[in-house]
Order: structure tokens, then C-alpha cells, then sequence
């Protein structure tokens, strides 16, 4: 679960909110402490306005000085939107317009949301700051935990991480009455597919009651054998997930995606709860807006009160979540939601040269016409300062292909302007984009170090140690064979494997079989005479 940010670098201590005791003395002293802080409150200004505006340009300042009503910041990379953001919330409290605690922003990481305070903290006088800043789901466990009774909920209720809830669903598997979606083979194969449907379900608002509801009739309308065998599908997975939700629920526990659909499910059906909200909040602001998905945006509405005092900063062209089911619908549909919307778009660059840009544009607009540039007719072209070469484009066919491409560029600088393999870096979108590149910079023969935020499951020894175990137990997983046997600890090219997987094909049998037949190499008998000695050890 993520935890609202509540990192504060400053030297000097921040007063501790939580600790004041009942002794009549503390309690004195703390009124009059909180009489000395209110009055100088008064009395010394507020960080000046000018102050807060200086440095930015004009469009930046239409963003910062914007006084009510919904606002859509466009901003495209590196034009300063969480400088735009922070500075914002800061000329929100230094123009009086909100307490800061009257003031929300939410995010999506814990460190997006410790920069955004910590920036917030160091442009807003000590004793200001009182405004949350949250990733989502901190502010939902947050929402969640203040009115737990409302929902049924025990206080001390518990979110599970991604691994204890696939730990919690594997223990109640068979309470699920799972038919087709239990294999006999191996009952929890599918124990990954059936949180990602549940989560996703739950980030589209659909009650369990609904979902059966709408599984019922599918199956009394189907008309056929196999419609009517896809709507019994439906219908066990819609039965799975209530009985999923209410096993939760018996036992305290909340999984990821409850957060978000609790938090809107008690503003939707508690009036009273959404007012106190209402009141409480009277400027939200959403960072990253192109990543909320459908929930998230419901929730965020239920929030604003009739000022509409909402601010939105975000790029469609940079939603990077869409496999979490993030909507880019939302950051389209903005205006139509929110008619008297004020647009401001940041088309500055402070980070790339022109070239770098230039190059950019031209290949997003192959997205069209699903942009948000496209569809309302604005131009979100960035531009910058900096000029410099233009750079070089490979094309390839597919991504093998363009791997290949990237490792024979890097061979040839190598070799004929003796660059060292040290001095360059390919850099992807996401850690499993590299895969590719790294088996042909292994294949090459290339030395390379793999810098990608991953998992502990994601790094190199313990996925051969996990292929390994794998082998232990399944001498038929042919994949796991070939990721151990060409890992750094045996040491194989994947060239080296080909005929062999090759026969194995051919007799429809495991590697294991086929080097038992054949001779192998060295390395493979040093391997094989491993295992076995493992397996007896476990056995």
C-alpha cells in the first residue's frame, strides 16, 4: 500500500501534531505557543507573490495565478509542470484564498509525492504547510480508515501487498467454486489472471452484485452451445469475484484496487460524508492526470464542491499506464466534463534541444487521431533554446530486428572511433522492452550492466536460482532449462542450445532426454550432474 508522502527536509524539527498529552502545564504552554504562531501568522508577510512568479514564463504564470474554477494544464515533457503544480499550491496559500488544509493534490508514486511536498515545504513559510499531498491510494487508505464504520470495516483493518493477496487467494481457492477456471493439472496456474480481472473490475466501479446480475442475463440470453458455455464463464467468474470480496471482507482485509472502489462507493452513497469532504476540500489538485483510470476520476469529482476548484495537470502523449488500466479518455473528455474549463498548455522545453523535439513530434503523430492535440485542435509542438545535432534514426522490422541494429551501431563506434562499451546506454520505456537487447549484447559477446528498477524476481541470479528450483521439480520445463543453462553460472550461448531444442521438438520430449541421448558439451554435463545431486538431496 502506498503511504502518503511525509518527507520534510528542512533542519529545523517540524512540531509533532499527534503528541499533545492531557497535563494542564502542556496544555498551557501548547495554547500559548499556538497564540505566539497565529499571531505571528499575522503579522509576518506571506512569501511574496513576485517571488513566486519570477522565473516562469507567461503561459506558466496564467497556470499559477489561476483563481477558480476547473483548469486543464497541458504539459508536455520538461516544461516545468511540477514546478507549474507546486508553485500553485503555494500562491493558492500565499493569496488566501484556501487554508492549506483546505488544499489536496494527489499523485501516483511515493516519490512524485515527496518532491511535490518537499518543493511545496520550501516555497511556503514554516508553519503554512498543513496541505496533504498523497499518492491515490494513500489518501483513499486514509479516507477509508476516518469513516470504517460506515463501510462495516474494522479500524484496524489490513491492505495486502500484491504477494499476500495472491498468498490469501491461494488459501481460499476452493471456496471460490471454481470449475473451468480450475485446472486439475494445477488448481492455481491461474491465480495471477483471476486479481488482475478481479482488480480490474474494481477499477471500473463494478459492484459484485452487478456483475452477476449481468452474467445471469448473458446466460439467459445465449442462444448456441458455445455462447452459452462463454456466458457460464462469465458467470463463475462473477460468482468467484463476490465470493473473492467477501472473504475480505469476513477477515479485515482490503486488497489494492479496494481502496480507491471503497473511497468512492462512501462519497457516492454517504451524502453527508461527501459534504464534509466537499467542505473540507476546497482546491484539488491531480497530478499526472493522463494516468488516472476510471475510478480514480470518479472519486476525484466527488470531491469538488460547486466551485469546481479542480486542476488537472497532465499530457495524453505521456500516459505510460494504460496497462494498469489507466484512461486516456479522461484527460479527452476534461472539457466536455467540465464546461467552463480554463486551458492552459506549456509548450516550453527546458530539458532537449530542438532537433531532439522536432523528431519527437513527427513521431507521435502517428497516434492520431486519438490525441488530445488532434481532437480540439490546439498545438502542443514543444519548442526550445537549445539546438544541437540532429539525431540518427534506425529502422527495423520488428524488435529483434531493431536490437540487432542498436548492438551493430554500438560494435561499429567501438571499432572505428574506439568508444568504449562503457560509454553508452540504451534506454527503454519499461524494463522488459531491454530483453531483447541484452540477449543479443550476451550473444555478441558485449559486457553490459543492467540498471533497470526491477524487482528482487527480476534480477539476473535469482532468476536463474528460480529456474533452477523449477528444474528440480519439472524436468519438462524446457524454458527454465534454457534460462539456467545460458545464465552466468553455466555459462552457454543460446546458439549452443539450438539443436537441441530443435530435437526435442522433433521426438516431443525435454531437453533433459536429449542430453541424455546425446554427448554434450562440458558445461551441460557439469550442469546435469548438479541437478541430480539436488534433486537427491531434496528428495
Amino acid at each position: 500500500m502506498s503511504a502518503t508522502a511525509s518527507a520534510r527536509p528542512r533542519d529545523r524539527p517540524r512540531p509533532d501534531r499527534t503528541s499533545a498529552g492531557p497535563h494542564p502545564a502542556r496544555g498551557r504552554a501548547c495554547y500559548l505557543l499556538s497564540s505566539i504562531i497565529t499571531y505571528c501568522a499575522i503579522i509576518v508577510p506571506m512569501v511574496k507573490n513576485d517571488e513566486l512568479l519570477d522565473d516562469l514564463n507567461s503561459e506558466q504564470k496564467k497556470a499559477v495565478t489561476h483563481r477558480s474554477g476547473p483548469l486543464l494544464i497541458i504539459a508536455g515533457a520538461g516544461t516545468g509542470k511540477t514546478t507549474v503544480i507546486t508553485r500553485r499550491i503555494a500562491y493558492i496559500i500565499s493569496r488566501k484564498w484556501a487554508k492549506p488544509s483546505e488544499i489536496v493534490a494527489l499523485t501516483f508514486t511515493d516519490k512524485a509525492a515527496s518532491e511535490m511536498e518537499e518543493r511545496v515545504d520550501k516555497l511556503v513559510p514554516y508553519g503554512f504547510v498543513d496541505t496533504q499531498v498523497a499518492t491515490f491510494h494513500s489518501f483513499a487508505a486514509n479516507l477509508i480508515r476516518d469513516y470504517a464504520l460506515e463501510l462495516k470495516l474494522p479500524v484496524n483493518f489490513k491492505v495486502l501487498s500484491k504477494v499476500e493477496q495472491a498468498i490469501f487467494l491461494r488459501e481460499n481457492i476452493f471456496r471460490l467454486g471454481l470449475d473451468y477456471y480450475r485446472p486439475i493439472a494445477n488448481p492455481l496456474s491461474h491465480l495471477n489472471e483471476l486479481l488482475s480481472h478481479f482488480s480490474r473490475l474494481k477499477d471500473e466501479l463494478i459492484e459484485p452484485d452487478q456483475y452477476v446480475k449481468y452474467a445471469q442475463n448473458q446466460l439467459r440470453k445465449a442462444k448456441g452451445a458455445i455462447a452459452k458455455e462463454e456466458a457460464r464463464k462469465s458467470l463463475e467468474l462473477s460468482d468467484a469475484y463476490k465470493k473473492y470480496n467477501e472473504l475480505l471482507f469476513t477477515n479485515g482485509k482490503l486488497d489494492y484496487g479496494d481502496l480507491i472502489f471503497l473511497s468512492h462507493k462512501l462519497l457516492a452513497r454517504n451524502r453527508h460524508i461527501k459534504n464534509e469532504c466537499q467542505n473540507k476540500y476546497r482546491f484539488v489538485l491531480v497530478d499526472e492526470f493522463q494516468d488516472t483510470n476510471f475510478a480514480q476520476y470518479e472519486l476525484v469529482k466527488l470531491l469538488l464542491n460547486r466551485d469546481q476548484n479542480i486542476t488537472v495537470v497532465g499530457d495524453d502523449d505521456q500516459s505510460i499506464y494504460r496497462f494498469r488500466g489507466a484512461s486516456i479518455s479522461n484527460i479527452l473528455s476534461f472539457q466536455s466534463d467540465f464546461p467552463r474549463t480554463t486551458k492552459v498548455i506549456l509548450n516550453t522545453n527546458y530539458r532537449s534541444t530542438q532537433q531532439i523535439l522536432n523528431h519527437s513530434y513527427n513521431l507521435i503523430q502517428h497516434n492520431n487521431p486519438d490525441r488530445l492535440e488532434y481532437q480540439n485542435q490546439v498545438s502542443k509542438k514543444l519548442h526550445s533554446k537549445k539546438y544541437g545535432r540532429s539525431p540518427e534514426l534506425l529502422y527495423g522490422q520488428n524488435l529483434s530486428s531493431e536490437a540487432d541494429l542498436v548492438i551493430n551501431k554500438i560494435i561499429d563506434l567501438n571499432k572505428k572511433k574506439k568508444i568504449k562499451f562503457g560509454d553508452f546506454a540504451i534506454l527503454a520505456r519499461a524494463n522488459d522492452h531491454l530483453a531483447p537487447f541484452m540477449e543479443t549484447l550476451k550473444y555478441r559477446n558485449i559486457p553490459y550492466v543492467f540498471v533497470g528498477a526491477s524487482g528482487l524476481y527480476e534480477q539476473e541470479e535469482i532468476r536463474s536460482l528460480v529456474a533452477l528450483m523449477r528444474i528440480l521439480v519439472n524436468p519438462n520445463d524446457n524454458l527454465s532449462y534454457f534460462q539456467f543453462l545460458t545464465s552466468e553460472h553455466v555459462g552457454l550461448l543460446p546458439a549452443q542450445l539450438v539443436s537441441y531444442f530443435a530435437k526435442a521438438r522433433i521426438k516431443n520430449t525435454n531437453l533433459e532426454q536429449i542430453f541424455k541421448i546425446e554427448n554434450p558439451e562440458p558445461k551441460i554435463k557439469k550442469a546435469l550432474s548438479d541437478i541430480e545431486q539436488y534433486r537427491q538431496k531434496i528428495a
